[in-house]
């Protein structure tokens, strides 16, 4: 997992680095919700319920604009989402596994490797364009990279439906059928409460 991470890293940068090549002497209009894509930035434009609120270098803002400061502390923490977190999330998902009971565990757990291999579809498009880039900017004809950028793109939507559909199955019948037994157990012990148990005094 760490080397897909190191290697997504390594794609953004690249794509990153050949777009700033190809935009040299223009103007480049970035919307980005993650903060560090722009951090970078000549300009950059705080927007809040549709209205410009700020603008100006990352460092003018985070100096004078506190949405912006509110904004990059909340990017910057999630990044060192620490130990800690890490723990918290396995309890979470040891209880949740606990809750669904064997078969529906099982069910919820196949619908996660499938959602897996549905994002790793649908980062895919990330190496198609990509391809094209660098048959841009090696100055081959780009045909056969066009060709090959969209047997890539097409492969990751062919996976990204089939997957979509078999973790939604999984995922509903998982849902419904760890809610239904739970309410079957919840009622075998009130089953057992004395009649009187809820009147109010």
């Amino acid at each position: 997992m760490r080397q897909l991470l190191t290697q997504i890293r390594k794609m953004r940068q690249f794509c990153r680095n050949s777009i700033a090549k190809l935009v040299v002497g223009k103007t480049l209009i970035v919307i980005a919700h993650r903060l560090s894509t722009v951090k970078d930035s000549d300009q950059i434009f705080v927007v809040n319920d549709g209205n410009i609120a700020a603008h100006g270098t990352h460092e003018e803002l985070f100096a004078s604009c506190p949405l912006y400061e509110e904004m990059w502390n909340a990017h910057i923490s999630v990044k060192r989402y620490g130990e800690g977190g890490r723990m918290i999330c396995l309890e979470f998902w040891q209880k949740f596994f606990r809750f669904s009971g064997r078969e529906n565990g099982n069910k919820f757990k196949l619908s996660m490797v499938i959602g897996l291999i549905e994002a790793l579809a649908s980062a895919m498009k990330i190496p198609a364009i990509m391809y094209i880039l660098i048959g841009l900017l090696s100055g081959k004809p780009t045909g056969k990279y066009i060709g090959g950028s969209v047997a890539i793109m097409v492969f990751a939507i062919v996976v990204d439906v089939i997957c979509k559909r078999y973790s939604t199955v999984l995922q509903t019948e998982g849902g419904y059928n760890a809610s239904a037994f739970m309410r079957i157990k919840i009622a075998e012990h009130l089953r057992y409460l004395p009649m009187g148990y809820f009147q109010f005094q």
